[in-house]
């Protein structure tokens, strides 16, 4: 190894024995990266430009979108998304966010098989919204890229959610109000 290159390493914790791991691989796929996309399109103030102009992998297992083994999604008991029509809602959310913000992918908490969206814009950054067990009687959780300590904050509820009516235009609309207010430097916002 030189003064230019990087070496990136897998490992894999498990809660409640961070000191133990096991080694990890990791996988490369053709194309660009959805996450280093949005960060692009979202963090222009913060991108760093490697110094090397090609990227030179070695010992990475190489493969398509094709040859990849799919598994159907596992979701906690009584969870919203077991039920199919909610899949269909979640599809209508993702759908209106991609309209309005460009990018939106939808994630799975490895630890909690709970439902997660990444989505933002240049001009609202990067956020997240989870739906959490009681949803949808209880309002999605709506997360922002915090820039300065880089990691996400979570937004204090609002209480104008109402899961009554439409789902989809409900959701949305709750996502969108709080994604676009503007935070305060003194407000109070969730680790």
């Amino acid at each position: 190894m030189n003064d230019d290159s990087t070496t990136i390493n897998a490992y894999q914790y498990n809660r409640g024995k961070e000191h133990l791991y096991d080694h990890s691989g990791f996988v490369v796929l053709p194309g660009e990266s959805p996450i280093r996309t949005i960060f692009d399109a979202t963090c222009t103030s913060y991108l760093y430009q490697p110094k090397t102009e090609h990227a030179r992998v070695v010992n990475l297992l190489e493969t398509t979108l094709e040859d990849q083994v799919y598994s159907k999604p596992n979701y906690p008991e009584n969870y919203w998304l077991r039920i199919k029509s909610n899949r269909e809602v979640l599809n209508g959310i993702m759908h209106k966010l991609n309209q309005e913000f460009g990018y939106v992918k939808a994630k799975q908490e490895d630890a909690t098989d709970l439902v997660y969206l990444l989505f933002g814009s240049e001009e609202s950054g990067l956020c997240k919204v989870t739906f959490p067990d009681a949803f949808p009687t209880t309002a999605p959780l709506v997360y922002k890229f915090d820039l300065d300590n880089i990691r996400f904050r979570k937004l204090l509820e609002s209480s104008d959610w109402n899961s009554d009516g439409s789902l989809v235009l409900n959701t949305f609309n709750y996502i969108v109000e709080m994604a676009t207010k503007v935070i305060e430097p003194n407000e109070e916002c969730h680790e």
